[in-house]
């Protein structure tokens, strides 16, 4: 559907990534959390965030209510998404 193109690469491609509704967070192999809104035919970046260390960041995330789950080598993270 969409490419991010050759001036933008996520890591070595080894991050999770989860879409939820119109939403996608991704999170690239240094720990960086990206959030993208989804369109028809593209996707575009809301806010990107350093949120782990990196160390071997490609575990799966998963989404529950309004919490997202992370985890790297070392730390398991739990985020609030929902709205204020």
């Amino acid at each position: 559907m969409w490419s991010s193109g050759k001036e933008n690469r996520f890591g070595r491609g080894l991050g999770p990534y989860i879409v939820s509704g119109d939403k996608m967070f991704l999170l690239d192999d240094d720990g960086n959390l990206y959030l993208f809104k989804m369109e028809n035919k593209s996707a575009t970046l809301i806010l990107s965030h350093k949120i782990l260390k990196g160390i071997e960041a490609w575990g799966p995330m998963a989404i529950a209510g309004k919490y997202l789950i992370m985890r790297d080598a070392r730390n398991l993270l739990c985020l609030n998404i929902g709205k204020n």
